[in-house]
């Protein structure tokens, strides 16, 4: 199975930010603290979002999600380049530590790099803009579309329809996006395929610490179902 570049690239950054890859069965908490960006993870009992809206209250800053209130596995807030990552302590700890990857994820792939990579190209003074301190001016529009790096307002992937699935595709490809950055945080397949040649979600439980459910998704992905070739079936069903 080919490795998505862009995971395996975000991936080794990370590693090579934190000072190395962490042994299996990852946890990540030390590695986050390692990194040049500032990333905190709490726990918090019964998280929700109402639980959310009232933690970053308490620390000063005021969000409204604007959805019902629902439970929640984890949540990502990030603003002025740093973030919160809050999970429910309910969760088990092989849970958590998938949703600390996935939020990370988060974090990497939709937040510090794009402001990273806006802030190279035009300018430290565009962290302003990307915040929502002030709007960007013409000139930075201009450079902006030209460099191909978003310029604007970070804003949240909060919004669930009524069986818990993103309602928009850019929501829904950035939940793809994270879980799939997440799986090669925690067991890079190359790492899985030495270890196991058929990627079973026994060694992906028990060696890398995925969660049952997480485990079964990755083996399929890793290992996708034979292809039959469509001319193939065709004459079989001729027979």
């Amino acid at each position: 199975m080919n490795v998505p570049l862009w995971v395996s690239e975000a991936a080794v950054a990370f590693w090579e930010a934190a000072g190395g890859p962490e042994p299996f069965p990852r946890r990540l908490r030390d590695p986050i603290l390692n990194c040049p960006f500032d990333l905190s993870v709490r726990e918090v009992p019964s998280l929700t979002v109402r639980a959310m809206e009232r933690y970053l209250s308490a620390w000063g800053t005021t969000w409204a999600c604007g959805e019902p209130d629902r439970p929640l596995r984890a949540c990502l807030a990030a603003v002025d380049g740093a973030g919160v990552v809050c999970l429910d302590a309910r969760d088990p700890p092989d849970e958590r530590t998938f949703s600390l990857a996935h939020e990370l994820a988060h974090f990497l792939e939709h937040y510090w790099e794009p402001r990273r990579r806006a802030c190279r190209r035009l300018g430290q003074g565009t962290a302003d803009v990307l915040d929502g301190k002030r709007p960007p001016t013409p000139g930075e529009r201009v450079r902006a579309l030209l460099a191909n790096v978003p310029l604007g307002l970070h804003t949240h992937l909060m919004p669930r329809g009524p069986f818990g699935a993103p309602t928009t595709p850019e929501a829904a490809r950035a939940e793809e996006e994270a879980d799939r950055l997440a799986y090669e945080l925690l067991a890079p397949a190359e790492a899985v395929f030495a270890r196991d040649p058929a990627a079973s979600p026994d060694v992906l439980g028990t060696v890398f610490g995925l969660p049952q459910a997480q485990a079964e998704t990755y083996a399929a992905l890793l290992a996708p179902p034979a292809r039959v070739d469509p001319l193939l079936r065709r004459l079989r069903l001729s027979r």
